[in-house]
């Protein structure tokens, strides 16, 4: 069991895949820091949701976790410069986490944890080509609920249909 675990996602929205990683962070961590990012973009095509629904969409899902009350959430803004970006992370944790622990484990849903490599001793990978799992990204989830292909709710569980719904919706009427 790690000490404090930290994943970033955008969750632009929040789907299955993220669910699986957040499932195995709140079951094996004690403290569970979720730093969701491009906090500063909302209602744009690949930042639709702002930071309050996507903190929404996890709460929906996990409030009954019984380790829910050690899911620590903050948006975290684009820094714009991959060098600098693990530091980044690392100096915008120790600021807004100080009651914690430092993370020991870094959760990632794709290969791209170079950044994060010389950092963490612990690094858990859930692979999105993993052919016990659906393939599902994001950016597939936004052309589907663009379309109004009703394939996306495979992707998104129920609870959090609505709010996605009442997105698509009040999109629609601002370009009307």
């Amino acid at each position: 069991m790690y000490q404090t675990s930290l994943a970033i996602m955008r969750l632009q929205p929040l789907h299955i895949g993220h669910e699986r990683i957040l499932q195995h962070m709140l079951d094996n961590s004690e403290n569970v820091v979720l730093l969701i990012g491009s906090s500063q973009e909302e209602n744009t095509q690949r930042n639709p949701f702002d930071v309050k629904t996507r903190k929404q969409m996890i709460e929906n899902i996990f409030k009954n976790h019984p380790n829910y009350k050690n899911l620590h959430i903050k948006g975290i803004p684009d820094l714009g410069n991959p060098p600098l970006w693990a530091e980044y992370v690392l100096n915008f944790v120790k600021e807004n986490f100080s009651n914690l622990p430092k993370p020991d484990a870094y959760y990632a849903g794709s290969e791209d944890t170079s950044l994060f490599e010389n950092i963490f001793q612990n690094i858990i990978i859930f692979y999105r080509n993993d052919p016990n799992f659906p393939f599902v990204s994001g950016s597939m989830l936004r052309d589907m609920i663009q379309e109004h292909n009703p394939d996306w709710k495979k992707y998104i569980r129920p609870q959090n249909h609505q709010l996605v719904i009442q997105h698509l919706l009040s999109k629609e009427k601002t370009h009307d």
